[in-house]
């Protein structure tokens, strides 16, 4: 009966050897496909496909900027709606800070250059595709 129950067992000193399975692979999946030279087609800047391939590239979230200690709200947003646009960026007024959301990264980067610029009290966070991450 004691033979009966006794199981087999796998003993190796690499603990993975069992894993192993060298008969499938593939190289297809993992080797990438070898980079060829651009056709003149896709050089063309003419091409109304890639103009509008482009155009369709996502911007980047930008981070909210709070100034602190402002005077004269008018001005500020007078002088900011005249160098960015009317439309490229919004005001909230709380009872701490002034908030400024812009619509994009150049229009973000040259409103946290104006402000230091007229030596403002602000702050802003790094954005989010700046950030560092853990692996």
């Amino acid at each position: 009966m004691t033979d009966q129950k006794k199981m087999k067992t796998f003993v190796t000193p690499n603990r993975f050897a069992a894993l192993d399975d060298s008969t499938a692979s593939f190289p297809d999946v993992f080797s990438p496909p070898p980079v060829t030279d651009l056709s003149p087609v896709q050089w063309d800047t003419s091409n109304q496909t890639f103009t509008q391939a482009a155009n369709n590239i996502p911007s980047y979230k930008t981070p909210t900027i709070f100034i602190k200690n402002v005077t004269n709200f008018p001005k500020l947003k007078y002088d900011l709606i005249t160098i960015l646009g009317s439309e490229t960026v919004t005001f909230k007024a709380s009872k701490e800070f002034l908030t400024i959301r812009t619509a994009n990264m150049d229009i973000f980067n040259k409103t946290v250059f104006y402000l230091d610029a007229i030596h403002s009290s602000f702050h802003t966070h790094v954005p989010q595709h700046m950030r560092k991450f853990k692996l």
